[in-house]
C-alpha cells in the first residue's frame, strides 16, 4: 500500500487550478494539514468552498448536515452512499450548483460574493476558512458562546421515530 505523500503529487496534479468543494471543508481541510504535515509535504496554495456554509444564508435548516441540506436542495439523496468520498463530494458539488442556479450566478466568484462568503484559502503557512462575512463590528469573537433558548429551538415535526435519539433528551456541556 502507498502511503500519503506518496499519493499527494497525483492529487494536487488533479485539482490544479480549481477551486476544492466539500461539505464541512473546516474539517476535511484540517485532516489534510494535518496528513500534509505528518507526511513530511509542503501546504499547498489551494482554493476552496464548502456547500454547508453555502448553504447557511440560503436555507433556514436545524441541521447543515449533508443529507439535510441537499433534501432542502431537492437534491435526491442515497443515505446508503453517504459517507463514500466520491458520493458526498457529487452531492456537495450538485447543493452549489443547485445554489447558484437559485441566485442566477454563473460562477462561484459571483456566487460568493452574492452570499458574502469568502472562498477559503489554505497556503504554504496559514488558512483562512470558507465562512460567511459579518458586516464590520457584527463579528462576533469566535471562542464567545452562541446562546439560544430552549424555547427557540424549532421542533421537527419530520423527525424519524425509529432513530435511536428519537424521543431523548441530550445535553452537551
Amino acid at each position: 500500500k502507498k502511503r500519503f505523500g506518496e499519493l499527494w503529487p497525483r492529487f494536487l496534479e488533479f485539482i490544479g487550478d480549481d477551486i476544492v468543494v466539500a461539505h464541512n471543508a473546516s474539517f476535511d481541510f484540517s485532516v489534510l494539514r494535518h496528513a500534509l504535515s505528518e507526511s513530511g509535504e509542503n501546504w499547498p496554495e489551494l482554493n476552496y468552498l464548502c456547500s454547508m456554509v453555502m448553504a447557511k444564508p440560503v436555507y433556514s435548516l436545524t441541521s447543515y448536515s449533508l443529507p439535510i441540506v441537499a433534501r432542502a436542495a431537492n437534491i435526491q439523496f442515497d443515505s446508503e452512499a453517504h459517507h463514500d468520498a466520491a458520493y458526498d463530494a457529487e452531492i456537495s458539488a450538485r447543493i452549489i450548483l443547485r445554489i447558484a442556479e437559485s441566485k442566477n450566478s454563473t460562477d462561484l466568484e459571483d456566487l460568493c460574493q452574492t452570499l458574502k462568503v469568502n472562498i477559503g484559502i489554505l497556503n504554504s503557512d496559514s488558512w483562512d476558512a470558507c465562512r460567511v462575512l459579518r458586516a464590520p463590528g457584527i463579528r462576533r469573537p469566535r471562542n464567545e458562546a452562541v446562546r439560544i433558548k430552549a424555547s427557540e429551538i424549532e421542533i421537527n415535526v419530520n423527525a424519524d421515530p425509529e432513530h435511536p435519539f428519537f424521543d431523548k433528551y441530550i445535553a452537551f456541556t
